[in-house]
């Protein structure tokens, strides 16, 4: 019945665990997911323009029409556990350290009793439980502390041996600040330590640099020929040649880049309606080149099919650097980090392997460079800001900026291409039978 209680449900499964997403992470503020096993999971909140809870090239079962991103597919195809930067909770016990999930103890349950989910590790190995109660804070009737960006992980340790036991709790976060800008963008990470009477902090951030005068631009192509000159072509997606933009369908809406040809997969198809031309595929291939610059810069759009509808860097014919659309007809600047390949031989490759829904790659406007493109100010892009891991309660026992066996309270500062990780622990002592 609709209106029988139901009993509460214990998930112990290791294959149902790794298919739980409960939200943590406050109203409006983005999607954190709590998985069953307590690790803290898909992290949408860098203000992506995207799709669905995990954008996918899963096709919909039994040829059913519409949407199945938005339709059913993580019912069908439960989305997996995605964490796209470093972040973990651990429990260091004499040296031995181990992860809080359950890849760190042998029995792991799960109880969500939403807004709270709560999960308990054990293991014969261990002598102390753990317990912890994840929640954002969710209040009825209370909008703005309902959508606080903040996820709360309520940690209760329990010590079932015969003898008195040392232990840390500690939390590591890795800076993902400009997580997506920083590939086009100047700028490097800062981590400091925050220490107040009722916490300590780990606050990570990220600010722009001044850019050194680098070495002239070198124009590789900006595919104002009508045919492709020196490059190969493979398939039928490419056509004859780059498009003039009057011949683009109304459909596609203004597609950016310079000029007034753009390379356009969908356009320059064969076909006569979206889907059929979206069917195509080919390739184009660059003629071989010499590396004489730090970064690949050119404009981008269509399919975000990673490796199928993209533009790849090659040297000894494997793919060394890799940028794809947003599903999105608009190409925007995009940037190839290729530093530390100077000096050897490469070729581009820009390809349409897709034949499905936005089956397309767009790009215009290659140019060899010193410094990354960059569409504005470093403050202005859609993920800058801050992200923090604090410890509650007083001061933390260990405070790392950058990862490091000791104490380490002096602000880290790192380019945007190197990880910037730092963490914050407790110790604690437990006597038989004694939690904390």
């Amino acid at each position: 019945s609709l209106f029988a209680r139901g009993e509460k449900q214990t998930y112990s499964d290791p294959a149902a665990l790794d298919h739980i997403g409960m939200p943590v992470g406050g109203f409006f503020a983005g999607t954190v997911y709590l998985s069953g096993d307590g690790r803290l999971w898909l992290w949408d909140i860098f203000n992506r323009d995207q799709t669905a809870i995990l954008p996918r090239d899963t096709k919909q079962p039994g040829g059913f029409a519409g949407s199945f991103l938005t339709g059913g597919l993580n019912y069908v195809y439960p989305a997996p556990i995605t964490q796209p930067f470093k972040q973990r909770f651990s429990l260091l016990i004499g040296g031995q350290a181990r992860s809080l999930d359950r890849t760190g103890f042998r029995q792991v349950t799960f109880d969500g009793r939403y807004p709270i989910g709560r999960v308990t590790y054990r293991d014969a190995d261990c002598p102390i439980e753990v317990q912890l109660e994840a929640f954002s804070p969710f209040i009825p009737g209370d909008l703005e502390a309902s959508s606080l960006p903040a996820t709360v992980m309520s940690y209760t340790l329990t010590n079932h041996s015969d003898r008195t036991v040392e232990a840390l709790l500690g939390g590591e976060l890795e800076n993902a600040v400009c997580l997506d800008s920083r590939k086009q963008a100047a700028g490097r990470l800062r981590n400091r330590i925050v220490r107040e009477k009722a916490f300590t902090a780990l606050v990570c951030s990220a600010e722009p640099t001044a850019q050194t005068a680098g070495r002239p631009e070198i124009l590789f192509e900006d595919f104002e020929g009508t045919d492709y000159g020196k490059w190969t072509t493979e398939g039928d997606a490419f056509g004859s040649g780059p498009i003039e933009r009057s011949r683009i369908p109304d459909y596609q809406g203004e597609v950016g880049g310079q000029g007034q040809r753009v390379v356009n997969s969908h356009a320059t198809a064969p076909g006569t309606d979206v889907g059929s031309k979206d069917s195509r595929t080919g390739k184009l291939t660059s003629p071989k080149f010499i590396i004489k610059r730090r970064f690949i810069n050119l404009w981008v759009g269509g399919g975000s099919h990673q490796g199928r509808t993209c533009v790849n860097v090659l040297i000894d014919g494997k793919v060394v650097a890799s940028a794809a659309g947003g599903n999105n007809n608009h190409m925007s600047p995009q940037s190839l980090n290729v530093s530390a390949y100077e000096g050897r031989t490469a070729r581009l490759e820009i390809v349409d392997a897709e034949s499905g829904g936005w089956g397309n790659i767009g790009v215009d406007q290659i140019v060899f460079s010193d410094h990354p493109a960059s569409a504005g100010p470093l403050e202005e892009e859609r993920d800058f800001g801050t992200m923090t891991l604090a410890l509650l309660g007083g001061a933390a026992d260990l405070a790392v900026t950058a990862t490091s066996n000791s104490d380490d309270l002096a602000p880290a500062v790192g380019p945007f291409d190197q990880s910037l990780v730092g963490g914050l622990g407790r110790r604690v002592k437990l006597d038989p039978g004694q939690s904390v």
